[in-house]
C-alpha cells in the first residue's frame, strides 16, 4: 500500500551570523506526549539542519487520514548544540535553571513574509531604562539595538542605537518560567490566597480560559512562596493568577527536569483557514506553514593588542558609511568605537599601521570563542580580543 505524506508545518531556524542566515545550532526533538501523538496519527517529523518538518499521512484527495483536533498541540524541545551559541548571539536573558525560550504560533507574529514563533519586540519607550543590546521596535516595524545603556536616547542616534531593520528576532519576551506540577510561587505576603488556571482559549489569542476550580489556600502566617500541585494539567502553557497577581509558566516535570532544554517550540492547531498562523485552508488540506524562529547576532567591542608600540593604528579601508572605526585604549589596545555584529564572514578590510613595517593587511577578525569585558566611555561592554603578533 503506498502512504502518502504531506508537510502540515515546518519550523525553520535562522541566525545573523550566518552568511547563509540558517542556523544549525540546535536539536529539535518531540516531548513524550507529541512523540506518541504523531505515532498514534500516523505522522512522522524530521529534522536535518535547521529546518524541522512536520508531516501528516494524506489520502487520494490531500487531506489527513486522521483528523487533527482542533486546539492540538504539537510539542518539541530545542537542545542547544553549539558551545559557543551565546557568545555570538544576541540574548538579552539567557535560560536559566527555572526560565526557558517559549515559541508558538499563539504569539501571532508575522513580519513582511516570515510567520515568526518569537513574540514581538517590544515598543521603545523614550523613559525606560535600556541595557546594552536591548531589542526595540516602532510602530513602524523597525527594530534597533542599544549600543549605550540609559533613557532617553533618540533612535536617531546612532552612537546609542543600531538599525537592524524591520526584522523580528528573539527577545526577552521569548522567556517564560518551566516548572514541574508541583511548583513554588514567589507572591505577595498574605494568609490567604485565592488561584486560578487559565489555559489557552478556543480561539487562540489569549490565556484566559479556566481549566480548573479556583483554589483556596489558607496559612496561620503570611507567606511570601507557596507551593502549588498541578499534576492534574496536562504539560502545556498556563496564566496562574495568585490573588490577582499573574504568572505565565509552562508546566511539565520531564522538561523541567532537563537542564539541557534551550527552549520550546509549541505549534497549536488553534486558528481558522483565514489565518497565516493556521495549519489546514479552507478545504481541510495542510497549508504546509513554514514558521521560523530568527536570532540576533550579538554586538561587541573589538580589542586589538599589540606585541609592542611598534603599531600606531588599526584602520578599515571602506567606506565612511561602511567602515569600523578603532581608537587607542590602553598602552599597546585599539578599540572600536562602537560595539560590532559577529558575522561568519570576516571583514578583509583591517588593517594595522606599523612605524617598522608598515601598512599591514589584511588582520584577522576577533573570534567568537572567547569574550571579555572592557570599560569604554564608563560603561562595560563584552569584548572580542585578538592579540597581534607586532
Amino acid at each position: 500500500m503506498n502512504l502518502n505524506y504531506a508537510i502540515l508545518f515546518s519550523v525553520e531556524l535562522m541566525h545573523d551570523y550566518y552568511t547563509d542566515q540558517r542556523c544549525p545550532d540546535f536539536t529539535i526533538i518531540p516531548t513524550a506526549e507529541t512523540a506518541v501523538d504523531l505515532k498514534n496519527m500516523g505522522m512522522i517529523y524530521r529534522f536535518a539542519g535547521n529546518l524541522l518538518y512536520v508531516l501528516v499521512r494524506v489520502d487520494g484527495n490531500g487531506l489527513p487520514l486522521i483528523p487533527i483536533a482542533p486546539n492540538k498541540n504539537f510539542v518539541f524541545a530545542m537542545v542547544l548544540d553549539h558551545v559557543h551559541f551565546y557568545n555570538f548571539t544576541n540574548l538579552s536573558d539567557t535560560p536559566s535553571a527555572s526560565k526557558r525560550y517559549y515559541f508558538s504560533n499563539t504569539n501571532q507574529n508575522q513580519s513582511g513574509a516570515d510567520v515568526l514563533l518569537q513574540t514581538k519586540i517590544a515598543l521603545y519607550n523614550n523613559a525606560a531604562n535600556y541595557n546594552i543590546g536591548y531589542l526595540v521596535a516602532t510602530n513602524t516595524g523597525n527594530v534597533y539595538e542599544a549600543l549605550k545603556p540609559g533613557a532617553g536616547n533618540a533612535l536617531t542616534n546612532t552612537d546609542a542605537w543600531l538599525n537592524r531593520n524591520k526584522v523580528q528576532y528573539v527577545n526577552g519576551g521569548d522567556l517564560i518560567t518551566l516548572a514541574p506540577y508541583i511548583a513554588s510561587f514567589a507572591v505577595t505576603p498574605a494568609s490567604t490566597f485565592t488561584i486560578n488556571v487559565n489555559g489557552l482559549n478556543a480561539a487562540g489569542t489569549a490565556y484566559d480560559q479556566n481549566v480548573l476550580d479556583a483554589i483556596n489556600l489558607t496559612y496561620k502566617t503570611p507567606q511570601s512562596n507557596i507551593q502549588l500541585k498541578l499534576d492534574n494539567l496536562a504539560p502545556g502553557k498556563y496564566k496562574i493568577d495568585i490573588n490577582g497577581q499573574s504568572n505565565l509558566v509552562y508546566i511539565d516535570s520531564n522538561l523541567a527536569a532537563s537542564r539541557n532544554v534551550f527552549g520550546i517550540i509549541n505549534i497549536v492547531n488553534n486558528y481558522p483557514s483565514t489565518s497565516v498562523f493556521g495549519l489546514f485552508d479552507g478545504s481541510g488540506k495542510p497549508y504546509k506553514t513554514r514558521f521560523t524562529i530568527r536570532f540576533a547576532s550579538r554586538s561587541i567591542i573589538w580589542r586589538y593588542i599589540a606585541r609592542t608600540s611598534d603599531i600606531t593604528s588599526v584602520n578599515d579601508s571602506r567606506p565612511a558609511a561602511d567602515k569600523y572605526t578603532f581608537v587607542a585604549g590602553d598602552p599597546n589596545e585599539f578599540l572600536s568605537v562602537k560595539p560590532i555584529p559577529f558575522n561568519q564572514q570576516p571583514v578583509t578590510t583591517i588593517s594595522v599601521e606599523s612605524n617598522s613595517l608598515g601598512n599591514i593587511s589584511p588582520i584577522a577578525n576577533p573570534t567568537i570563542s572567547r569574550l571579555g569585558t572592557v570599560k569604554k566611555d564608563g560603561f562595560d561592554y563584552y569584548c572580542a580580543e585578538l592579540h597581534l603578533n607586532y
